[in-house]
């Protein structure tokens, strides 16, 4: 789960605060301690992980975001982020937050070859 949890916020750093100014400072919220851990030490006994952090390491040395704060949140409080990831084809949906309907929505792309910058010589 840790690693899906990483995985999603690299897709959203790369969604979301690519559209911003260089080094701009953000605050990352979520409810996975592990994830959280592995980004602020920008390393994990898990090789997958490693692999996602890695991708989070260089974006940072290249200056496309800047982390200021890691801060958890738990579980039982993360009620748009989880509803969000909780959409259809998800076996188990949970209903669209009413109050993000107006909200503009990110597509993400794929994760192909190009995705995966730091593997690249």
């Amino acid at each position: 789960m840790t690693l899906w949890e990483a995985m999603a916020l690299l897709m959203a750093f790369r969604a979301w605060l690519t559209r911003f100014p260089l080094g701009l400072a953000v605050r990352i919220k979520s409810d996975s301690r592990i994830a959280l851990g592995a980004i602020l030490k920008l390393s994990s006994p898990s090789p997958l992980l490693n692999t996602v952090v890695r991708e989070i390491a260089l974006d940072l040395s290249s200056g496309s975001y800047d982390i200021s704060v890691l801060e958890h949140i738990p579980g039982v409080t993360n009620f748009f982020p989880d509803a969000l990831s909780r959409q259809p084809p998800c076996p188990d949906p949970k209903p669209f937050p009413v109050e993000l309907a107006t909200a503009n929505r990110a597509f993400i792309p794929a994760r192909t070859s190009d995705f995966w910058r730091a593997g690249k010589h």
